[in-house]
């Protein structure tokens, strides 16, 4: 554009970035770009403008401009990180904010954008000890750090520092954030009087901020007056915007309230708006569920575990961990806590690195293939087994003695891990298969649950996994237990000295009330699981049963189907 003045481009450009009229001003940048008089500030200003006006696309491509005419590392690093943001590239965002740690170690904005790509990825406790820095370069601590290092804290379960940093936070008269962070906490503590203070507290505070309504509705399990109701029903009504997560929790709480109030026909339907809202965002994302790629990732794991190398022998002070596994919402907290209460076990939750190491096994096992099998684990059995038991909430538990962990996805890896622990034990949890489906349709599962936001998908992946741990307890019985979670509270008494069985502890009458348990508890069972055993605690699928029969009916074949090794491929 020969005769444009670049002053009067770079001023309307700024002029408009002022006013928020950001297409304007790319507009008007991209004119200097094509007059030849756009400096690499211009062009970095250009990528910003581009992706503050929605198209991250355009923002890629003049950031790459920006690159090739020079811009310095650190300037194009602060944009590239905004549009890895933007686009939920937390991969991206991570490995952008390592390269600019290493130029600067007291980058105190790259160590913000590190921990919050490893939550996006749900490595919860790198997340904090990537902030926790932060909470020692300024003094006084800001109670803004204190309240992020305290919700990090309170996601990776190192419950004692969430504690301090959250009641630091909460020293603010008017944040109603900080008091709806301790009543999570005191939530998971079994604290729910304390836990309902805290959550009314801060919806005095904070009236237009629906996380304290809908914690309150998780302490009183959706049993709330028509006042938070309706305040939820407003938030609700306003259009979601890029807080779509955000805006499909307001959903599953209302929908949480009309379950509880037998609204069988309008939870549904909020179940599955919000799940669909979910589904959407994490597709987004790079979370998409393939029932053939799971199908195809199970059959490469069954055959890498028959080439898994003998376990050696157990020393005499070998930590013992029992793995309760099954599908999320099949009973394995109330399992936890039983096993939990007796005085020689140690629950410990769900503990993240065995995913992890699963992860990694897959990958190198991607790399090599099976034929390499024995020489991945011999090579890394050792970091492994460190890895888990340096784990966040590992290094709070006994390396020796019985411990639990009730982490979903250990299922698939049970052979993995028994080659790590010689000494492991496997619970498998069973449940009604209609009431697990429903109870995850209610719950809001992470993104790499992709499987777990509608009917059709969360069937699917309870037929594989279904089949798949069939077939390893066919391979390997004795590593096994299969403990029905209907028939346990049916008979509370018989099943509670089975589980003690399974998990090889001495019967001790402390498991006859698991209520008593001390420690945070930080599941979706929270408060379920305080309450005594009856059938009205397992909140089955009966309220939606009329509404879905022949899908209740088909799914059961299924999994009937699954369990006896003849499931549909």
């Amino acid at each position: 554009m020969r005769g444009a003045d670049p002053g009067a481009l770079r001023s309307e450009a700024l002029a408009a970035e002022r006013s928020g009229r950001h297409d304007l001003a790319a507009h008007r940048l991209q004119e200097l770009e094509n007059a030849g008089e756009a400096t690499v500030a211009d062009r970095l200003r250009h990528a910003l403008n581009r992706l503050l006006a929605g198209d991250p696309a355009a923002a890629e491509a003049a950031l790459t401009g920006a690159v090739v005419a020079g811009a310095a590392p650190g300037h194009a690093d602060l944009v590239a990180a905004q549009i890895a943001i933007r686009t939920s590239n937390w991969a991206r965002l991570a490995a952008t904010a390592r390269g600019r740690l290493q130029r600067a170690p007291n980058d105190e904005q790259a160590r913000e954008h590190l921990s919050r790509a490893l939550l996006e990825q749900g490595d919860l406790d790198a997340a904090a000890e990537a902030f926790r820095p932060l909470t020692n370069s300024t003094s006084p601590l800001s109670l803004e750090r204190a309240l992020i290092y305290g919700q990090l804290c309170l996601h990776a379960q190192r419950f004692d520092e969430a504690r301090d940093m959250l009641s630091r936070a909460a020293q603010d008269p008017k944040s109603g954030r900080a008091r709806t962070a301790l009543a999570r906490l005191a939530t998971f503590e079994g604290r729910f009087e304390d836990a309902e203070a805290l959550c009314r507290e801060a919806i005095r505070l904070e009236p237009d901020n629906p996380r304290g309504y809908q914690q309150l509705s998780v302490v009183r399990r959706g049993d709330v007056d028509d006042a938070v109701r309706s305040a939820l029903e407003r938030f609700w009504s306003g259009p979601p915007g890029e807080a779509a997560l955000e805006h499909a929790g307001i959903g599953f709480t209302l929908a949480d309230i009309a379950f509880r109030r037998g609204e069988a026909e309008k939870a549904l339907h909020l179940y599955q708006q919000a799940n669909e809202m979910r589904r959407a965002a994490f597709v987004e994302t790079g979370f998409e569920f393939s029932a053939e790629a799971t199908r195809a990732r199970f059959a490469k794991l069954l055959a890498a575990y028959e080439a898994l190398p003998a376990p050696p022998r157990p020393s005499d002070d070998a930590p013992r961990p029992i793995f309760i596994v099954g599908p999320p919402r099949s009973g394995t907290t109330l399992f936890e806590s039983i096993i939990g209460a007796h005085p020689d076990a140690t629950a410990c939750g769900e503990v993240s690195a065995g995913p992890r190491v699963l992860d990694d096994f897959e990958r190198q096992l991607g790399a090599e293939g099976v034929g390499s099998v024995a020489e991945i684990v011999s090579r890394n059995a050792a970091r492994w087994r460190e890895t888990y038991l340096d784990a966040s909430p590992g290094r709070h538990f006994r390396r020796t003695g019985v411990f639990t962990d009730k982490m979903p996805g250990n299922a698939i890896a049970a052979p993995l891990l028994k080659r790590l622990f010689p000494t492991a034990r496997f619970i498998v949890t069973r449940r009604a298969p209609f009431d697990v489906a429903v109870s995850i349709l209610r719950h809001q599962f992470p993104g790499a649950y992709d499987w777990a936001h509608g009917l059709d998908n969360i069937a699917t992946f309870l037929e594989l996994q279904d089949a798949f741990i069939a077939r390893l307890i066919e391979q390997a019985p004795d590593d096994f237990a299969v403990i029905d979670y209907d028939e346990l509270v049916e008979r509370p008494d018989n099943g509670r000295r089975a589980l003690a069985a399974a998990a090889g502890l001495s019967w001790d009458d402390a498991c006859l009330d698991h209520t008593r348990r001390t420690g945070p508890v930080a599941t979706f069972s929270s408060v379920q699981v305080r309450k005594s055993i009856s059938a009205g605690t397992s909140d089955g699928g009966r309220l939606f049963r009329p509404l879905l029969a022949d899908y209740a009916d088909h799914l059961e074949a299924r999994i009937a189907a699954a369990r006896r090794g003849d499931a549909a491929h």
